[in-house]
């Protein structure tokens, strides 16, 4: 696609010169000099500059100019420029993670003792878990979707293959700028950033968000709905049966990048980055209900799952979630932690609209999670 552009910005170039030589050259120079600037990224993926079309890598980049055009604020939103590549929030009892899958290649279990299959890394620094792995897109240069295995580049954890954010170098321009954004649940955003020159060898960068939102599930108390079990009533916050939500984020993160310049050999780059996260628990909520055996579909916000296959050709019609009993689950059911409750064959005394994480046949252990509605 660029050559063809390059070649019919020089034929319209060639068209106009014969009329006027001196503009028509000069017009051509600087319609190439930004397709130049437009087009061409640089990328580090071998630990050393190349152009991305120079790089024997199968890999995709995405420079500043593009993730602002296209709206990106977080890593999961790359995902729709990169092919054969899976990124999708997770809902989590402490918060959002990411999964990550590369052709096919990841993981799904956001627990420390499982290790991701694809790497993710900021400025070359290794984010070990997924549980902090959804990260804000906050003043980057570029990110860079390496396809796995990379195991020889970017080391453990990356049999999928790698995700690598680079934020912007300082460069002492005297720049800067601030966004503030409202949206619906409360959603507020701020982010900015400075660049200054501290001196003719020393350049420093200063950059920070914040995000803050409400939460949009309501929590259900367990304790109101089943006043014949033993779980105790928590009656302190809300109002019956709603005592929250859930869902809400409270995001701060901030940057400081130097760039020294001794000598003319030597270049110093020093980064250093902070991410505080106080959100709620993940949202959870039965977006399916009935279907047939074999799909990759899930209850918890993730989407579907890519690590399970979907057979378009299967014929069975079990149910996709169901009950002790064998009865599907109806779409309307509200989940709660424990007990002997599947919306189907509700035992007397106990709330028919109501289903426990333990009624599944999925051979899960228990959730201790709070119920959702």
């Amino acid at each position: 696609m660029k050559y063809k552009s390059f070649a019919l910005v020089s034929s319209i170039a060639l068209a106009a010169s014969m009329a006027s030589p001196a503009s028509a050259q000069d017009a051509a120079e600087g319609q190439q000099a930004d397709t130049g600037r437009t087009n061409e990224i640089i990328v580090t993926a071998e630990f050393r500059e190349a152009r991305l079309q120079d790089t024997p890598i199968a890999i995709t980049a995405v420079n500043a100019e593009m993730l602002e055009a296209r709206g990106a604020t977080d890593v999961a939103a790359i995902a729709a420029q990169a092919p054969n590549v899976v990124l999708r929030p997770q809902g989590q009892a402490s918060g959002t993670g990411l999964i990550a899958y590369i052709r096919g290649v990841g993981q799904t279990d956001f627990i420390y003792a499982r290790d991701p299959g694809v790497g993710v890394y900021i400025d070359d620094v290794y984010i070990p878990t997924l549980q902090s792995s959804l990260i804000e897109l906050m003043d980057l240069e570029r990110v860079e979707v390496l396809r796995g295995p990379q195991g020889t580049l970017a080391g453990k954890n990356s049999i999928g293959g790698s995700i690598k954010l680079f934020g912007k170098k300082p460069t002492g321009n005297d720049s800067g700028s601030l966004e503030v954004s409202y949206g619906s649940f409360n959603d507020i955003r701020v982010r900015g950033f400075a660049d200054f020159g501290v001196s003719d060898t020393l350049a420093v960068r200063i950059s920070g968000m914040s995000r803050s939102t409400q939460g949009y599930v309501d929590l259900i108390d367990y304790g109101l709905t089943h006043p014949t079990s033993n779980v105790k009533a928590n009656q302190s916050i809300g109002q019956f049966p709603t005592m929250g939500k859930v869902g809400g984020r409270n995001l701060t993160a901030g940057r400081i990048a130097l760039n020294y310049d001794p000598v003319d050999n030597l270049n110093i780059y020093v980064t250093a980055d902070y991410t505080s996260q106080r959100g709620d628990a993940g949202a959870e909520v039965l977006i399916a209900a009935g279907r047939p055996t074999g799909g990759g579909f899930s209850f918890n916000g993730t989407g579907q799952n890519p690590a399970v296959s979907f057979s378009p050709n299967s014929t069975t019609q079990v149910p996709w979630l169901v009950g002790k009993d064998g009865q599907a689950v109806t779409v309307g059911c509200q989940f709660v932690p424990y007990g002997a409750y599947s919306c189907d064959t509700p035992p007397a005394g106990y709330d028919p609209r109501y289903i426990s994480y333990a009624n599944f046949l999925d051979a899960s252990p228990v959730s201790s999670q709070a119920p959702f509605k």
